[in-house]
């Protein structure tokens, strides 16, 4: 997600997109760096991060949030 040739004309800045970065590796049980884990805990209340994938999320989120940018689930 921080290559530019990637998601450069997408992501112009990537410290706007650092609270997603951190949603998307804890749906996925990534592992996160100390200014992550404590974004987790302010946005969830959660002490640590999930152990593995969760199965399933939601997600309210506003406009002009961003979440547009983020890739699509496959449906099972």
């Amino acid at each position: 997600m921080e290559d530019p040739d990637l998601f450069g004309p997408l992501i112009k800045d990537q410290e706007t997109f650092r609270n997603w970065k951190t949603f998307l590796k804890a749906l996925f049980g990534l592992p996160m760096d100390l200014r992550e884990l404590e974004a987790l805990k302010k946005f969830t209340g959660r002490d640590r991060p999930p152990s593995g994938q969760v199965k399933e999320s939601y997600c309210i989120a506003g406009r002009r949030s961003g979440k547009s940018l983020l890739p699509k689930p496959a449906r099972s």
